[in-house]
């Protein structure tokens, strides 16, 4: 797992510069799609129940509630919650 982190990281970077200058420019939906791509590809490297995803989950569910898309961004708000709620009862959320 430690080999496709390293793939990973770059990448994530790459599309997380991207997504951030679409958001600022008000491409919402494309930004969205870059967003949804880091999501899972971070889900790939660390499985769907670790703290690296919370800002993920979380950026996307803003950009769902940017598009008044207010069910989609509910549940992912809900999603990085028990996240941290699950890792913070097990103690491994720092």
């Amino acid at each position: 797992m430690a080999r496709l982190s390293k793939i990973l990281i770059p990448s994530v970077t790459s599309i997380n510069e991207k997504v951030f200058e679409l958001y600022q420019k008000g491409f919402y939906s494309r930004a969205l799609e870059g967003a949804e791509k880091i999501l899972i590809g971070a889900e790939q490297t660390y499985g769907t129940m670790h703290q690296s995803l919370v800002p993920y989950v979380s950026n996307l569910a803003v950009l769902f509630d940017l598009q008044a898309k207010f069910a989609e961004a509910e549940t992912l708000f809900d999603k990085a919650m028990k996240i941290i709620k699950i890792l913070k009862e097990r103690d491994l959320y720092t």
